[in-house]
């Protein structure tokens, strides 16, 4: 399964579409409010819920591969909606 890393110069949020957060058992109340999603997926804060991501998929035997996206301004992640 192949994941984007976003990040800013204070935070980063792992990515995860509806598609494979559902295939992981999981959904956007099994993430905290410091996650955020859009109509494309959830944003899992670095913190504390993507080792929820990260766990469900090992618990699965899912292999992940990441990637990451990085920029020096406020991520625009930070105005979507919060999860939890």
């Amino acid at each position: 399964m192949k994941l984007t890393f976003h990040s800013d110069p204070g935070h980063g949020w792992l990515f995860v579409d509806t598609a494979q957060l559902t295939a992981l058992g999981l959904d956007r109340t099994s993430l905290s409010t410091y996650s955020y999603c859009d109509g494309s997926g959830v944003y899992a804060e670095e913190d504390c819920d993507a080792v929820v991501i990260i766990n469900a998929a090992k618990d699965l035997g899912v292999e992940l591969e990441f990637s990451e996206q990085h920029t020096d301004a406020d991520h625009w992640i930070r105005r979507l909606s919060k999860c939890g």
